[in-house]
């Protein structure tokens, strides 16, 4: 969110250099044609809707019944404090509890404050909540229990039903729906026969829409008229722009204040395993494992055309683990918990950024009195000294400058926070903390620098995922409080790590046999994972890799040769019983 203003202590000089680019490494384009993670489930019963019963709740327009949270809004975004908002909580006043179990179970009609049915597949339950005029809304379910299997749905009063599970609650057992459309909101749970299921709901989130690109009363953001990616009018200085394009990400995100929104983009490993990284910036403020469980990432938010006023996204990708985050260089790096087909991950390079570099961005920004994102905008600096002064405490070289003189265009604003800086093919350079100069608020001040997270200092925080040491010959060290054992010969090291709804966390593990590893949370009676190797080269050539669980936490597996350095990875998503590893041609690296 191209928004933060700094401290306007004094002018910093800026003088970027190519220190230590023998030493840099870097990753190409990864373009993905299929989808990752995508689950399937059961149509939506829409008894909620169907019922004809009245919303359990319905709460007045938000200009009459709360018309501070407007103004605290336009304020917020007046000031450009970080990140950029779009929403606020509307408490119900009167809660909405839900219990379901065999009491109910063959029962049909209303139940408590909605409306329960039996189904083919068990029992489920329905309700709605109203809040007239909204735009958008998202429910919180706290105190949530539900079996493992069980399904739930979120509706609005047009479009179809998105299904969810409990992969994406925290670690309080609260559960933010899927973002509707509308003013009323329809919640449908579904759970086997003789199973129990329950929660409460005791607020929304309203979201506010984005309007068109208009003036505001301290900078018309003319910059951006025409700045439009469908317009591809910056091709011949931006080849790559029509794939770039489809690795951004607008972001919405749940703060402690309300709804907040920033830019990101999918960057790869150098190994290309199709994994979605996530970078954004940290002063986003996902910065826990809560917040990074409830974002909504929305791909392909485009105009439909050309000088269009109509815009559409792809459907929301709902969940992230967090993996790496930090405001020194201002990154956070998450893993999506699934991407939609025909994604594309940027590569990447750690060198440092030269005085002169072309830069090139695509943004989702929310200009000056507008109340959301707008669609993929197109912006271009010129890396370079400060133009403009009053920047400090971001200082070189965790932090590159860059400004429009010489050859930019285009514009940031609050909701462009956490965006790429890219190269003329298409490598990320950095991502965005804010500008700063005479008046960092107005984006279409050429006056101004504008100011992004050096990806040349982040690399060594974040490198352990997207670029893990594969080299040869590299012994395995046992290290049992870091979830890490040495089998077959101390050839094959395996490490487990899982996250309860807390973060990524090692396992503590012991080596049970010369094949054989035990893997355990918090309590070395209670096994949680159990992993074996078969050394099976006299048979297809190959060594093995089994697992099998007792739990329903996210876990994942890497077992690297350290013969060669050959990495497996494999991972078991949260929420659902943990499944089995029987990969019988994990590694064809005999003898």
């Amino acid at each position: 969110m191209r928004s933060r203003i700094i401290a306007l202590l004094g002018a910093v000089v800026v003088s970027l250099s190519l220190v230590g680019a023998a030493f840099a490494e870097e990753a190409q384009m990864h373009v993905l044609r299929e989808a990752v993670g995508v689950k399937s489930y059961p149509a939506a019963p829409r008894i909620a809707q169907q019922s004809g019963l009245d919303a359990a709740v319905t709460l007045a327009p938000a200009v009459i019944a709360v018309p501070e949270e407007l103004e605290a809004i336009r304020v917020w975004n007046a000031a450009d404090r970080l990140p950029a908002r779009n929403g606020f909580f509307r408490a119900l006043g009167d809660s909405i509890k839900v219990e379901l179990g065999a009491a109910v179970a063959s029962k049909s009609g209303r139940h408590g404050r909605g409306v329960v049915t039996t189904s083919s597949r068990g029992v489920a339950f329905g309700t709605s909540i109203r809040v007239e005029k909204a735009a958008r809304l998202r429910a919180q379910l706290e105190n949530v229990h539900l079996p493992a299997g069980a399904v739930l749905w979120v509706y609005g009063s047009s479009g179809e039903p998105v299904a969810f599970d409990a992969s994406t609650m925290d670690e309080k057992r609260s559960l933010w729906t899927p973002s509707v459309s509308g003013e009323t909101i329809y919640i449908e749970v579904e759970v086997g026969s003789g199973e129990t299921a329950s929660f409460e709901i005791n607020r929304v989130l309203e979201l506010l829409n984005a309007v068109k690109i208009r003036a505001g009363t301290d900078d018309a953001p003319t910059c951006l008229v025409d700045a439009d990616v469908t317009c591809a009018q910056n091709a011949s200085d931006f080849p790559v722009i029509a794939n770039v394009s489809k690795a951004i990400g607008q972001i919405d995100i749940i703060t402690s204040s309300g709804g907040g929104v920033c830019s990101g983009q999918l960057i790869t490993d150098q190994a290309q395993t199709s994994t979605p990284y996530f970078l954004t910036a940290n002063h986003c403020t996902i910065t826990t494992q809560s917040v990074a469980s409830a974002i909504e990432v929305f791909f392909d938010y485009k105009y439909l055309s050309c000088v269009s006023s109509q815009a559409s996204a792809l459907p929301a990708v709902r969940g992230a683990t967090l993996l790496s985050t930090s405001a020194t260089s201002d990154y956070t790096l998450l893993r999506l918990n699934s991407l939609p087909a025909g994604r594309v991950l940027l590569g990447w390079n750690s060198a440092a950024v030269v005085n002169g570099t072309r830069l090139h961005r695509i943004s989702h920004p929310v200009p000056d009195g507008a109340t959301g994102p707008e669609p993929q905008l197109y912006s271009r600096t010129i890396a370079g000294n400060t133009i403009g002064g009053n920047c400090t405490g971001a200082a070189p070289p965790n932090f590159v400058y860059s400004n429009e003189k010489n050859g930019g265009e285009g514009g940031v604003y609050g909701g462009s926070s956490g965006s790429a800086i890219m190269l003329d093919n298409g490598q990320v350079v950095g991502q965005l903390l804010g500008s700063c100069g005479p008046d960092p608020a107005a984006g279409c001040d050429r006056r101004n620098d504008t100011m992004d997270g050096a990806f040349a200092q982040t690399f060594d925080a974040i490198k352990q995922f997207i670029a893990p040491t594969t080299s040869g010959n590299t012994p395995c060290v046992p290290n049992l409080a870091a979830g890490q054992v040495c089998l077959v010969d101390n050839r094959f090291e395996v490490k487990v790590t899982y996250n309860g709804g807390s973060g990524l966390k090692s396992m503590t593990a012991i080596k049970y046999t010369g094949e054989s590893g035990l893997f355990w949370f918090n309590d070395a009676g209670n096994i949680e994972i159990l992993l074996k190797m078969i050394n099976a080269c006299s048979f297809n050539q190959r060594f093995w890799v089994y697992a099998g669980g007792t739990t329903d936490v996210e876990v994942n597996i890497s077992v690297r040769d350290s013969k060669n350095g050959t990495i497996k990875t494999y991972q078991h998503v949260r929420g659902k019983p943990y499944g089995t590893v029987t990969d019988s041609s994990a590694f064809a690296t005999c003898p």
